[in-house]
């Protein structure tokens, strides 16, 4: 599946990178893991065999996020509000006034604070794998350290990558890998 339309558009000063895929209506926001950027993202067979379907009955919009792939580099961790700001630019830039949101991973958050926050945006709102953190932190004691996360992360992605298998370890949903 190749992009339909690929441009950027300016948030907060920052350049981001976007992709739209099929037609619309209706819109459909694909917010997925941080570090899957834009120009792997249909080649990776989990997010390809959920993309491709959907872009057939609709206009799916994809981009990245501040410091991956094609978009501008921010120093430092970047606040949820400041990627909701990004995902509304790029809204904004295709012209969609109202969206479908998938939230995979980590976008699930970034999805679920879309909707609350500007809940007239959001017509749909389904998530997947998402968690309320990342980290440990007082009174989610059961999730993984900082360090403990970095150090899985990096131990996955040069297990996976080049091989067009990147989170295969990370709980790839059975219906994923089944034709």
């Amino acid at each position: 599946m190749n992009a339909d339309h690929f441009g950027y558009t300016k948030s907060d000063g920052f350049e981001i990178a976007y992709m739209t895929h099929g037609q619309g209506p209706p819109d459909i926001l694909y917010l997925g893991n941080q570090i899957l950027c834009q120009e792997v993202l249909l080649d990776e067979p989990v997010r390809s065999r959920l993309l491709k379907p959907i872009a057939e009955i609709g206009r799916v919009i994809t981009f990245d996020r501040r410091g991956i792939g094609l978009s501008e580099h921010s120093p430092g961790a970047v606040p949820i509000e400041d990627q909701v700001a990004d995902v509304l630019a790029v809204l904004d830039a295709v012209g969609s006034h109202q969206v479908a949101v998938i939230g995979w991973g980590d976008g699930a958050m970034m999805a679920t604070m879309l909707a609350a926050s500007h809940p007239q945006r959001v017509s749909h709102l389904t998530l997947f794998q998402g968690q309320a953190r990342t980290t440990k932190a007082e009174g989610y004691e059961w999730a993984m350290s900082e360090s403990d996360r970095r150090t899985r992360l990096i131990e996955v992605a040069m297990s996976d990558w080049g091989k067009g298998e990147l989170f295969s370890q990370l709980g790839t949903p059975v219906w994923a890998s089944q034709d």
